[in-house]
């Protein structure tokens, strides 16, 4: 009999601890290296992660501080697993997930809030180093950057403080770039997110 009643302590022990990070992950995470790139985590324990056009599905589950993702159907790349094991964490917005199967590899996905597009970046940004470089957002989303003669078309939201743009080009070396954004007195400055020390200056366009 105690050994019964030690057995079940355990089991509510482990689903306690499965339970006490399960909510911070429900949602959508981009990752950080490429924002095109998402992982979402839906609440009935499915989800699903990749770029827009190769998405693939998962079941998870958590116990304490590890997340268990099994593949649906892995793609037969060789070495990759279909029963992941990693260890989780969340904190200030921000999932790292650190492989317990590959010591090398460790992810930072950052969390998909409310999508908005903010009247003060509406319009067209003039780059301080050449005022041919324009930046131009459109309300719905939609934009351009680049030179009058070629254009790069654009996707583009914002995230509280984090500027997403769809780069279908890969300017930046992916196609979902982030930056960090602040305007102030017609200025508005870009930093990387993804690329340290990176950073650019507008005037906005009269």
């Amino acid at each position: 009999m105690k050994k019964f009643l030690a057995l079940i302590l355990i089991i509510f022990s482990l689903t306690a601890c499965g339970e006490e990070n399960y909510e911070y992950l429900i949602g959508t995470w981009y990752w950080d290296g490429d924002g095109a790139y998402i992982q979402t985590f839906n609440e009935d324990g499915t989800g699903e992660r990749g770029f827009p056009e190769n998405m693939e599905t998962f079941v998870w589950t958590t116990t304490g501080s590890r997340l268990n993702i099994n593949r649906d159907h892995p793609r037969g790349i060789r070495g990759e697993i279909r029963e992941e094991r990693w260890n989780f964490s969340v904190e200030d917005g921000v999932l790292t997930i650190d492989s317990r199967q590959n010591s090398d590899r460790v992810y930072s996905y950052v969390f998909a809030a409310e999508h908005e597009h903010p009247e003060n970046l509406l319009g067209a940004w003039h780059w301080d180093d050449n005022s041919d470089f324009l930046y131009t957002f459109n309300p719905d989303g939609s934009g351009t950057r680049g030179f009058p003669v070629s254009p790069e078309y654009i996707t583009w939201f914002v995230i509280d403080s984090r500027l997403h743009i769809y780069s279908p080009n890969e300017e930046m070396g992916v196609r979902g770039e982030m930056w960090s954004f602040s305007i102030r007195n017609e200025a508005l400055v870009l930093d990387s997110l993804q690329n340290e020390g990176t950073s650019f200056n507008y005037s906005r366009a009269s």
